[in-house]
Order: C-alpha cells, then structure tokens, then sequence
C-alpha cells in the first residue's frame, strides 16, 4: 500500500501566524444556553489553536456577565425575548419585532463583512432568529467561498415530527443542502439520531459529524466558592436551578412549597433562580424562604460558574435544558428532571431518554405538585449516581469541544485540498 505524507502547507496551515478567525453567532432569545456553549467552544477554540481567535455574536442579556476566554471578544444584539406563545419580542426598545429583527440582521451581516472569518458558526437555528442569519450566509457563499460555515446543533430541538413540519414549511432544508459544509451535533447518536429524527437529506447528512456533549467537568473547587461547604457532613444538599430562570418559578415555587409543608426538613437547599427571572417572581421566592430556617435554604440569583456548587450537591432538581443535563452527566450527578413541554418538547423528550437508561429521575411539569416533589426529592437522594457503564451504553461522552474543533479542521482542509484528501483517502482503503 503507499504510504502519502501530508503535505507541508496543510502542517502548517493552522500554524501560521495569520489569525483563524472565528465567527460564532447565537440568537439567545430565551436563557443561557447558546452564550455558555459559545463560550465553551471559544474557551476550547482558543486554548488548542495559538492562533485562533473568536468573535461572537449575541443577543443574550447577560453577555456582560461572563469572562471572555484568551483572544476572544463578543458584538451585542439588541435584545429579543421569547413569549409563552412561542413568539418573540423586543426586551428593551420600542421597536416592533420585524424593526429589530432586520437591525440584527443588519449588524450579524455587516459585522461578517467587516470581520471575514475563516470560520462561521451557527447555534442552533440554521436560519438564525426567523432568518437573520440568512443575509450573511448569502454573503458568505457569494463573496467569502473560502469560509467554513458551520452550524451546531444540541442534541435535541424538538420532536421529529414538528421539526420536519417546520423545516419543510420554513425553506431550512434549502439552507442546509445550500449554505452549511458542515454540521455538529453536541450529543449522542446512540441516544438521539438527529438524522434519523429529522429526516435528513443523504447529501445533508453526509456532512453531519456528532461530537459528543461539550466538555464542562470543572476543576476543583477554589476556597471561595459559595458551595455551601458549612453544612453538616451528615446533611444532604438539594440544589434546585433552572437554567436562566425565565421559566423556572413554577418548578422553585413547587419546591418551597413543598419545604413549607414538611415537619422537618431533612436536607440543606440551595434555589438557584438565574438571572432572567422576573423580579416579580423572584421576591416571592425571597418571601418563601424567608419563612424556612436560614441555615437550611438559601438563595442565589446568578453564578457565573455554577458547577462547583452542582459538584457540592448530593441531588439537582433541574428542568432538563442541555447544558445543566450535560454538566449533572459529566459529574454523574444525581438528578431530578422537571422537563417543560411547551413550547417546544426538547426538554421532554430528553428527560425522558435518560430516565429510561437509569441516567435520571423524572417528574412531569404539567402535574407537578409541591408533595409529589418532596417525595421525587427523598426517592431520588436514595438512588445511586449514574455509572460509566450506563453512560457509555447510552454513548455518551464528554469530547464535544476537541471532536468539533478536528471536524472543523478536516472540514477546512478538505476545502483547500479536496483532490488530496480524496487521493488520502483511497490509499487508506486499499
């Protein structure tokens, strides 16, 4: 069999001292999740490539609130908000949502123009917030051919059913046949096949790479992190989040509710409620735990990086958004799922795939009640954590950043070398 080298210039490619230039942009209409998986990806982008370097797009309110990885800075989106009813709004300006749509569109397109990234990629939306991204995709493939543009996916949006109704009636699989060279699902195939599900082209899924989840086991935790480390060792610690906490009143509401209720309380709690919770909401919780013993429960609004106080806990209630579920997996955490259904069954869906591998305990949101969850809340404290063997008959893993960024890589190179690849790759089969 011949053996081909590769050639220098694609050794050095990445090496140069030219910066790899990052695009990310996330629409963040609702939570947390699309900024903090941009960051984790910066974080990994920058910390492997000397010389890549991230700029990311957002929408999301609280982009401020977190620490930039090296080389990485973000531009911000005016803000949108997503409603009960599945549709959005303007959060801060008196502009109806058609104005500020086309102003983010505007500023997403300009800024690729400005910036020309080697790289472009999309969370989660492939046409961007109802097709915002589509003007810069356009851009890209008429006048930047050389850019990589990418889009990442969780490992759930929806059901398949109202995905491929959507998809269809939207134009989306237009846009991936036309405008993505790659696709990366941050999740497991085993467990979730988003070609399948989705109904995927061939041509499209072709170019669908699963990384497995994103990587977000922390280091261990500094002295000076609030983990509750002054509890009884004999005293088991709840800690209830909910993400960014724009839908998490009705799951904490339960829960202190439930404390209220009880003779005596026999572990220690920590509310996390994220920052976007409405204030409203928030004081009641306030005026509930005023009401339990301030040794036993308290309450938090935002921590940058929550995962030291989910290492700390000896259970998580948690409403089952992808980047709590793959922080709680990753540290084969006991878990409590309160999946929401509406308005879409992301959460559902998941919650109920790892309830059925023994991966997690699992309440329905709609019948919650504050005694149901108490009792969930003891069962759950008794059942063991979640082992490797499970995990890994489920086929997850935790290499989501360095999966991404080699298919990236490959993707890259076979741009620029397509008919060397190709002779690669015959060689090796032979």
């Amino acid at each position: 069999m011949q053996m081909l080298t590769m050639p220098p210039s694609i050794v050095q490619d990445e090496r140069r001292g030219d910066a790899l230039r990052f695009l990310l942009y996330c629409h963040d209409t609702f939570g947390l999740g699309h900024l903090r998986r941009a960051l984790a990806l910066a974080k990994y982008f920058t910390g492997t490539l000397p010389n890549a370097e991230v700029l990311i797009v957002t929408g999301s309110p609280m982009a401020h609130a977190f620490a930039l990885p090296p080389r990485t800075d973000y531009v911000k989106l005016p803000a949108v908000t997503k409603m009960s009813s599945g549709g959005y709004r303007s959060r801060n300006l008196d502009l109806e949502f058609a104005a500020i749509r086309d102003l983010r569109a505007t500023l997403l397109r300009e800024t690729a123009q400005s910036y020309r990234p080697h790289v472009f990629l999309v969370d989660h939306a492939p046409q961007g917030l109802k097709g915002e991204v589509l003007p810069t995709l356009a851009l890209l493939r008429e006048t930047q051919p050389d850019c990589l543009r990418v889009l990442g996916l969780r490992d759930i949006m929806d059901s398949g059913s109202t995905v491929r109704q959507t998809w269809h009636e939207e134009g989306v699989y237009h846009t991936l046949e036309n405008d993505y060279d790659l696709i990366l699902v941050y999740g497991s195939q085993l467990l979730y096949d988003v070609s399948a599900e989705y109904a995927l082209p061939t041509q499209v899924a072709q170019r669908v790479r699963y990384c497995g989840y994103l990587d977000r086991v922390p280091e261990p935790c500094p002295s000076d992190e609030p983990t509750h480390t002054d509890r009884s060792v004999d005293e088991p610690l709840v800690v209830v989040t909910a993400g960014g906490g724009g839908d998490g009143f009705p799951l904490m509401r339960a829960y202190l509710s439930g404390l209220q209720r009880l003779a005596k309380i026999p572990f220690s709690s920590v509310i996390l409620t994220g920052p976007l919770m409405d204030q409203n909401e928030e004081s009641e919780l306030r005026e509930r735990v005023a009401d339990l013993p301030s040794d036993q429960v308290r309450v938090e609004t935002f921590l940058a990086d929550p995962l030291p106080l989910l290492r700390s806990a000896d259970l998580v209630v948690a409403m089952a958004g992808y980047n709590t579920t793959c922080e709680l997996l990753a540290l084969r955490q006991r878990m409590l799922l309160v999946p929401r259904s509406t308005p879409r069954q992301e959460q559902l869906i998941r919650a109920s795939l790892l309830a059925d591998r023994g991966l997690a305990q699992m309440l329905p949101m709609e019948t919650l009640d504050p005694g149901q969850l108490m009792e969930g809340v003891t069962q759950s404290l008794g059942h063991p954590r979640p082992q490797q063997r499970q995990l890994t008959a489920a086929g997850i893993s935790f290499q989501g950043q360095a999966f991404a960024r080699q298919a990236i890589l490959d993707a890259r190179r076979q741009m620029q070398y397509p008919m060397w690849i190709g002779d690669l790759a015959m060689a090796q089969a032979a």
